[in-house]
């Protein structure tokens, strides 16, 4: 067994082991401690220079934020004035056009007002004219027609009673003188046309419309020179055997060939009455041939033509049964023309015996239609 006293030295051994390392470990501690305390130093100087620089970059930062701000406001500053400055100039400009413009419309206005001042002027001076010119050409027109309305009116009665005579009460002419009937028969509607293509040639440059009255004339010749030409099958039931007919073109040519120029002695000048001589003067005017001389033109080839067609359903017109219906349009149209004439004029009162004559024969064709 160990003794106590070796125990003990082993003990006290132990002990100073155990001094010695603790001793050993406290001075390792301190100088571990130590280092740990410079270690944290320097840890903490290299945050606080890491800091300090993230400080100063922010401030840097900052600052150039507040420079690149300041420049942006300076930029917004000086647009915002340059756009103030456009918008002003703009509003300027466009109150300028509008002002402008304005002055444009007023100019223009004006300018219209004036021109449609100086047409309605215009117009009103030409409507003056026109209606001058129409009372002139409608008081020519009365003139012309109150000159020539006594013989129209006189060779319209004339050609109305031939047909009444022929178709109501059978005339013929003379037994001693066949021929008498279909001369004096062409002759009298000759002459009517005569008097048409003398009024025609007098009138040819006046408006017969201009006034009411002569408006009327030209519709009844137009009505009576109508019913003359139609062929169209509008005036009859039956268009066979009627030969009456005379074209536009015929009735102006025969109206041609039956006017002479005639001076104030009586002479006879131009025209178809010229053949059988005469003189020529200053003065002369427009008259229809007479009777005889239309006559004594029928051995003329180039005259007689005209009647050729004519004469020959005029000579068996007696005989003709029914007799064509043209020459009872063709008297209606002209009681229509005489009772307008007559109308006109107070010395040659006919109208109402011809107009009775008219109706008469009306009468008679329809009962001899029902038949």
């Amino acid at each position: 067994m160990v003794s106590d006293a070796t125990a003990a030295i082993i003990v006290a051994g132990i002990s100073g082991a155990l001094s010695v390392a603790t001793a050993l470990f406290a001075a390792w501690a301190g100088q571990h401690s130590a280092a740990q305390q410079d270690k944290r130093h320097a840890e903490a100087e290299r945050i606080r220079g890491i800091e300090a620089g993230k400080l100063r970059e922010l401030d840097e930062r900052q600052a150039t934020k507040l420079r690149e701000l300041g420049h942006k406001q300076d930029e917004c500053l000086l647009e915002i004035q340059s756009d103030q400055a456009k918008e002003l100039q703009r509003f300027q400009s466009e109150q300028a056009e509008k002002l402008q413009l304005l002055r444009a419309g007023q100019e223009l206005a004006l300018a219209n007002l004036r021109s449609e001042q100086e047409t309605r002027l215009a117009r009103l001076r030409q409507d003056l004219l026109d209606t001058h010119d129409r009372e002139a050409q409608a008081s020519e027109a009365a003139k012309l027609v109150a000159k020539y309305r006594d013989p129209l009116l006189r060779s319209a009665y004339d050609v109305q009673s031939r047909i009444y005579n022929i178709y109501e009460r059978g005339f013929r002419g003379g037994a001693d003188d066949e021929g008498y009937f279909r001369d004096n028969t062409l002759y009298v509607l000759a002459e009517f046309l005569g008097w048409l293509e003398i009024l025609r040639r007098e009138m040819q440059f006046l408006d017969l419309g201009a006034e009411e009255t002569t408006r009327k004339l030209r519709l009844c010749l137009d009505r009576i020179q109508g019913v003359m030409a139609s062929r169209l099958g509008s005036l009859s039931e039956s268009e066979s055997g009627d030969e009456l007919y005379v074209y536009r073109g015929q009735q102006r040519a025969i109206g041609e060939i039956m006017t002479a120029r005639i001076d104030h002695r009586g002479g006879a000048g131009e025209g178809a009455g010229a053949t059988t001589g005469g003189t020529v003067a200053v003065g002369r005017h427009l008259e229809c041939i007479g009777y005889a001389t239309f006559v004594s033109l029928q051995n003329q080839p180039d005259f007689a033509k005209w009647f050729k067609r004519l004469g020959s359903a005029v000579t068996r017109l007696p005989a003709q049964w029914p007799r064509p219906d043209r020459w009872v349009f063709l008297q209606q149209a002209l009681i229509d023309l005489i009772d307008l004439l007559d109308r006109m004029s107070s010395g040659f009162p006919i109208g109402t015996n011809a107009s009775g004559c008219a109706v008469e024969m009306v009468a008679l064709r329809r009962m001899e239609r029902k038949r």
